[in-house]
């Protein structure tokens, strides 16, 4: 049988047998482009975009006022009052990242195109911006957490949680997740690391009260439902589910659990494959897409055909690094 790599029948055979005449066959032509599947955004799940159009027409910087801190004192009848100045501080954020792309469509092929090709070209160019943009924000934001939310000296009070920290010799300074088994230095049975990774991150003061997230790989996810526990501690959804295109494994004590290949890199450290864990609550991080330049079917007087291109300004700040905790497993 001759065929491509994936077993279908090249041109001139069905079923794997060579026609007779195959010369007065024509190939035919699907009248659209195959579907490039991707994943749903979780941006707007784990980010907040509150100074959304304040750069626009005003500037690069925007500096945010933090309030002053007020230190009581202790008093017993008779003394005089003390008066405290109150000074507050300012905190910058600057927007200063750009991206974009361009597409020289030749008159040729549009002219001779059995269908209409610069649409879905131009949606597929506009879905690829994003996916590049979400794949530097997860890459970028790993190492902008307090210190206190990270590493395997993890929580503002105790720590002493384990989550796991990059630049040992093959992943050995991250945390195995187990199934089941008796768990040993740098290891944890996947429920246990997800529950006190969430505990950890909710030590900060006003944590307590944060609508956290959890965002995963899908390999790490299975670990966890295919864990010692079989998700007798998580409550809502008992198996998997698609809830507005963004896929959530459930709820595990205080926290969402997302599941998703795409925002975050997958790091290799020698021989081991290390996947980071995202603790997060949405007032964290804040995500600005301020301008968007767009110029449709330009012509040239050189060149035949169509040229379109975009352009996008945006940036993201950590409002509140306490808000948020990465850990670094291993399978």
């Amino acid at each position: 049988m001759s065929g491509n790599t994936l077993g279908y029948a090249t041109p001139g055979f069905v079923s794997g047998v060579p026609l007779n005449h195959p010369g007065t066959q024509q190939a035919i032509i699907a009248k659209g482009f195959k579907k490039r599947l991707r994943d749903t955004s979780i941006l707007p799940y784990i980010t907040n975009n509150t100074y959304q159009g304040e750069f626009k027409h005003s500037g690069t910087e925007i500096q945010i006022p933090i309030l002053p801190i007020i230190t009581p004192y202790r008093m017993k009848p008779g003394d005089k009052m003390k008066y405290q100045i109150p000074k507050s501080t300012v905190e910058s954020f600057f927007i200063g990242r750009e991206m974009g792309w361009g597409l020289h469509n030749e008159v040729e092929d549009e002219l001779f195109a059995r269908f209409d090709i610069n649409s879905p070209i131009l949606t597929e160019a506009s879905a690829a911006l994003n996916d590049k943009i979400e794949a530097e924000f997860g890459a970028d934001i790993l190492s902008k957490c307090a210190s206190f939310n990270q590493g395997n000296t993890a929580g503002w009070l105790s720590k002493d949680t384990e989550l796991g920290a990059l630049g040992g010799s093959n992943g050995a300074n991250c945390i195995k997740l187990l199934k089941t088994g008796s768990p040993s230095t740098h290891q944890k049975l996947a429920v246990d690391y997800f529950v006190e990774g969430l505990e950890a991150v909710s030590q900060y003061p006003g944590n307590s009260t944060a609508d956290w997230k959890i965002v995963c790989h899908s390999p790490v996810a299975a670990r966890l439902q295919t864990s010692e526990l079989k998700q007798a501690d998580m409550t809502g959804d008992s198996t998997s589910v698609i809830r507005g295109s963004v896929r959530k494994l459930g709820r595990l004590g205080d926290a969402d659990i997302f599941v998703d290949n795409r925002i975050l890199p997958v790091i290799t450290e020698g021989t081991a494959t290390v996947y980071p864990v995202l603790f997060i609550d949405k007032s964290a991080i804040s995500f600005v897409q301020e301008v968007v330049l767009r110029d449709m079917g330009m012509k040239d007087i050189d060149y035949w055909g169509t040229f379109n291109r975009t352009k996008v300004i945006y940036d993201w700040f950590a409002l509140y690094p306490e808000r948020f905790g990465v850990g670094y497993v291993t399978l």
